[in-house]
């Protein structure tokens, strides 16, 4: 089985879908970083700080964190100098330290995380589709802070140039760390449908915001997706595997392509695994799965975090 991209990566698709705009965080040297956070003692079987448990007691962190921060709540030591193992430390989960992964009579220490949040717009040298308006800041050059949340009132203007914000993948692929952010501004991407590249003009950090955030309140224009199109699968039984093939006739946004498995459970739900998964613009795309699944069906994350599924296929 092809499963580069895993269970875990198929989370961070279906939460990055969430956003329908963009899908890279950009941060630079004002980024916002939540205040420290503890929601567990080691007293039990270790110290479990999740991201998602914090979001769902309310807490005041972001649901799509690029980076995270770890230290002992005794004298703040950071995480990494204490020489304890943890099962994951990590912005898409958060962090856990179990005491069975410690030496013998060692119990993990109580730690405290934070996360850096915020949200990056970056304009073209392009010209903005009609009816585009948004924060007026937006048609100014080189790098700019809007204050998030507004202060006073402010007047939606319309867009002088091409706008798209991000918070997972940079055009063509490319993971959006603190430095790749750093260095978007002046370079050029492929801007679709014509898939030229363009220069960035200008970049726009709201810190500690989400997309959901900012297109309620209007500050950014929504977007017009380019899905796929001609997309097919087919799911051919070859002794205990299926050899599956996946074509499209053209991919405008398309980051990469995914074929997800699926076994029926016994509560009538569906578990759902990642077969195979492929970079953007080699159609056809081909893999084999073994054993078979009892479903397949095929799957395109955009640019900007979006999934798409299409319908089930069963193996013939």
């Amino acid at each position: 089985m092809n499963n580069q991209f895993s269970k875990k990566g198929l989370m961070i698709a279906l939460s990055a879908c969430v956003f329908a705009l963009g899908s890279f965080i950009a941060i630079n040297a004002y980024a916002d970083w939540t205040a420290w956070l503890d929601r567990d003692n080691p007293s039990g079987d270790g110290d479990w700080e999740h991201l998602s448990a914090f979001i769902d007691e309310g807490a005041d962190v972001c649901p799509n964190p690029t980076e995270i921060e770890a230290r002992r709540i005794s004298d703040q030591l950071d995480a990494a100098a204490t020489g304890q193992a943890f099962l994951f430390y990590n912005p898409g989960q958060g962090f856990a330290c179990r005491n069975e992964d410690q030496p013998s009579d060692v119990s993990c220490f109580d730690y405290e995380v934070r996360f850096l949040c915020g949200v990056c717009c970056l304009d073209y040298e392009r010209p903005a589709p009609d009816g585009w308006i948004g924060h007026p800041d937006f048609n100014l050059k080189g790098f700019n802070q809007p204050v998030f949340p507004p202060i006073e009132d402010w007047k939606p203007v319309s867009m002088e140039r091409f706008l798209s914000c991000y918070e997972y993948h940079f055009p063509g692929g490319e993971l959006v760390t603190l430095e790749s952010c750093k260095a978007a501004l002046d370079k050029s991407y492929p801007i679709p449908p014509e898939e030229k590249m363009v220069q960035v003009l200008s970049a726009h950090w709201f810190p500690y915001a989400s997309l959901k955030q900012l297109k309620k309140l209007k500050i950014i224009p929504r977007g017009v997706k380019l899905l796929a199109t001609g997309v097919n699968l087919t799911a051919t039984v070859n002794g205990s595997g299926v050899d599956l093939t996946l074509t499209t006739d053209a991919e405008p946004d398309t980051a990469a392509l995914l074929i997800l498995s699926g076994d029926k459970r016994e509560n009538g739900g569906t578990e759902i695994d990642v077969a195979c998964n492929f970079a953007s613009g080699g159609s056809p795309y081909t893999c084999t799965d073994d054993p078979v699944a009892d479903t397949y069906r095929a799957a395109e994350i955009e640019y900007d975090g979006s999934l798409i599924i299409y319908d089930v296929v069963t193996p013939e």
